[in-house]
């Protein structure tokens, strides 16, 4: 029995569609957070604040040129960008292995029991989206130690599970609140013939003869 098939999320309780649909939404603001960091620590946002004056915000820069001045450091700003040593990179691949697996993991429950995808789509987005988190911490150290070039790799790896993460949390509250509920209604149980008079009456059944059978024609 295939059980992601044998439940529907449209036809859950409406405290766990509930349940669900909170805990769908607050992943998917972390992780437009964690898009909003990356844009902040490369440079491509920067905000400008002096206290008693309005922020103020400038946009620019090159994300390619900012996350390879994160992992190998700038040569025109050392002291803004000194890059990561190796004790700061296992930590930041120690973190990001734990922390966007379990994220993942979390995202792909309620996508494992949806129906609108066809299968192979399925597989595709839940095998996609640990493959984007090893993609991304193997491009740091690529990074680091290889080719600056790298950095495309990683940018790809955040689109992939961008992607990922859009069909994850999408499709289940697409089936939970917009898909109608196809429940089936169980079947009348048959009511009892009615018993014969002489049981309602209280009185024993008649008993059963079996026929006569009709004498044999004699000859004269």
């Amino acid at each position: 029995m295939d059980i992601t098939k044998a439940i529907r999320l449209g036809e859950l309780p409406k405290t766990v569609k509930l349940y669900l649909t909170m805990f769908l939404v607050v992943m998917t603001c972390g992780y437009l957070m964690a898009i909003v960091n990356i844009n902040t620590v490369t440079g491509i946002v920067k905000e400008t604040y002096t206290p008693g004056q309005k922020v103020q915000f400038s946009f620019g820069g090159s994300p390619v040129q900012g996350i390879v001045n994160i992992y190998r450091g700038s040569e025109k700003d050392p002291e803004g960008y000194p890059g990561m040593d190796l004790p700061t990179m296992t930590t930041t691949s120690h973190t990001h292995f734990i922390a966007m697996g379990l994220m993942v993991f979390c995202l792909g429950l309620p996508f494992l029991f949806t129906a609108t995808l066809p299968e192979w789509l399925k597989k595709f987005v839940l095998v996609d989206s640990f493959a984007a988190v090893i993609i991304a911490v193997g491009s740091f150290w690529a990074i680091k130690y290889i080719t600056p070039y790298a950095a495309y790799l990683m940018i790809l790896s955040g689109m992939l599970l961008g992607f990922c993460v859009m069909f994850e949390t999408a499709v289940p509250l697409y089936e939970m609140w917009l898909v109608k509920c196809e429940c089936e209604v169980p079947a009348a149980a048959e009511e009892p013939a009615e018993a014969p008079a002489r049981e309602r009456a209280g009185e024993p059944p008649a008993e059963k003869t079996a026929p006569k059978e009709a004498p044999a024609n004699r000859r004269e």
